[in-house]
């Protein structure tokens, strides 16, 4: 009998290593961690790939919803991970001052930490703080007259050649994100890339976009980020990604070193906040990290929130037709649509794209934080150990029955009235002292589109529409940190009394000149 070489007797003593360790792993999280007694799948509580892999599908906010359904309002999601489904958790999750953002945000993006993913709770206010300056009430009129005018743009986009005919039938899911970059990229940088009117600089979008499949998977399993699949599984994106990035960089590093003050945009705003205690070797960098978040989560969240109101409202007639009588109503002629009063008087425009998030939230998932040192009290004598990462997820709190009455329904009317209960449990913006900052920036971009479009064109679904999830007439959505999302398919003719909108001065505008 031949004798076993000692390659061979380490390969073995290191998979007998390896498989007791993993398999000890196992047993301990599962009978013997500090959460083992909340319900939830064995597998989640074995190891945090289960999450990974919904998030890596873009179905972890159904998944989440589900097990809910299953377990009830508190779930095991991770190893180290609960869920809580109620209104008050939420509220305290969120506002309370023993948490703070998760580690695994760090496996968001790699250089500087930025406004969204810096873990220490001291610079992230601070970083806070420079981007609540630079949303000024110059920056937001700048941004808004941007808006509108990518809006007509829009609306000649989808529009038909004649007057009384209807258009051919168009996806208006890559429109909506088209447009809506350029807006953030012109508020961010100064520069307007015109995705919406040429496909020279689409891979911004579209190329990059499978990178977030792997960006949310990494956020729920940290160690699958030494893995690098998305340099094995998606070359392209990597290599578009490296190609937006250098050309994003140029540019601030362009205007970093010749600003031009005539059009305000939040990297000009920031630089005069880091500048004076930066080092010079790390504003240009810091300033790109920004700038980087901003425009890409900037944009996908008013994207998919216009996606969605026209899915809603264009589904029902009813509704479509009164939202339609309102902006015509508002507004006696397109130039007057922007914020003011009459914007204040479309209470139902408001509750039509605030119902719409309710639905389809943008992140639909969880925003995990970690509970620090001294651990936290939650409502039913809940008492969460110090390091757990806690969160609600929002699609899931938002179909809650006890907060919102036939939950699958689109009902904007519900928010016409007074309703504190509904008013908490809506978050698609998140809740608390780390809630998005572009809230306001998002309704405004969102509300004067669609009152550009309604005003300009009649709108209807196209028959053989199919973005719907027929088990439910869902605006169907993939949550990968950011929505993705096909559809609406929609049809439009011009409105009988309404002038073509003038699309005249479209280089001109993102250089400055109104």
């Amino acid at each position: 009998m031949s004798e076993i070489s000692p390659y061979r007797i380490s390969i073995l003593v290191f998979l007998f290593i390896a498989i007791a360790y993993f398999l000890a792993r196992t047993i301990y999280r599962l009978y013997f961690h500090p959460l083992a007694h909340y319900p939830g799948p064995k597998c989640a509580a074995a190891s945090d790939w289960y999450a990974a892999w919904h998030a890596y599908k873009g179905d972890m906010h159904k998944d989440i919803y589900r097990l809910h359904q299953k377990h009830g309002d508190v779930v095991r999601y991770g190893s180290n991970k609960l869920l809580f489904n109620t209104v008050d958790a939420a509220h305290v999750i969120y506002r309370t001052d023993k948490v703070k953002k998760a580690r695994a945000y760090m496996g968001l993006i790699a250089g500087p930490r930025n406004v969204h993913n810096v873990h220490d709770k001291g610079v992230s206010a601070e970083k806070r703080a420079m981007v609540r300056k630079a949303l000024s009430g110059e920056q937001m009129a700048w941004t808004e007259d941007f808006a509108l005018h990518k809006a007509r743009e829009f609306v000649e986009q989808i529009a038909p050649k004649g007057r009384e005919e209807w258009s051919d039938t168009v996806d208006i899911s890559s429109l909506c994100r088209y447009m809506v970059f350029d807006i953030m990229s012109e508020t961010c940088l100064g520069k307007n890339f015109n995705l919406l009117g040429s496909s020279a600089y689409r891979f911004m979008v579209d190329a990059i976009a499978p990178l977030h499949r792997f960006n949310s998977a990494f956020v729920q399993s940290l160690d699958l980020i030494n893995l690098h699949l998305e340099k094995l599984f998606c070359p392209r994106g990597i290599w578009y990604g490296l190609k937006f990035l250098t050309m994003a960089q140029d540019y601030t590093r362009a205007a970093t070193e010749k600003p031009d003050h005539r059009t305000p945009n939040l990297m000009h705003s920031m630089l005069s906040s880091l500048a004076p205690s930066t080092p010079p070797e790390q504003l240009l960098p810091q300033l790109w990290s920004e700038c980087k978040f901003l425009m890409v989560t900037g944009s996908g969240t008013p994207a998919s929130a216009l996606a969605a109101t026209l899915h809603y409202t264009t589904s029902n007639p009813s509704i479509y037709t009164r939202l339609v009588t309102e902006i015509r109503s508002a507004f006696p002629n397109p130039s007057s649509i922007r914020s003011g009063t009459a914007m204040a008087r479309c209470t139902y425009l408001h509750a039509c794209i605030t119902e719409a998030l309710r639905l389809a939230p943008p992140v639909g998932g969880a925003l995990f934080r970690e509970v620090e040192s001294q651990g936290l009290s939650l409502p039913n004598n809940i008492h969460i150990p110090a390091g757990t990462d806690i969160g609600t997820g929002i699609y899931s709190l938002h179909h809650s029955a006890d907060a919102f009455p036939d939950p699958f329904a689109y009902q904007p009317d519900r928010w016409l009235a007074p309703d504190t209960r509904a008013a908490r449990a809506w978050m698609p913006f998140s809740l608390g002292p780390r809630a998005c900052l572009g809230q306001s920036m998002a309704y405004m971009q969102v509300g004067a589109i669609i009152a550009t479009l309604l005003w300009h064109l009649d709108v209807r679904r196209a028959h053989n529409d199919d973005s719907t999830d027929a088990s439910c007439a869902e605006f169907a959505q993939r949550d990968h940190i950011l929505s993705f999302f096909n559809g609406p398919e929609l049809q439009a003719r011009w409105r009988r009394d309404s002038a073509r909108p003038r699309m005249d001065r479209v280089e001109s505008y993102s250089r400055g000149s109104l």
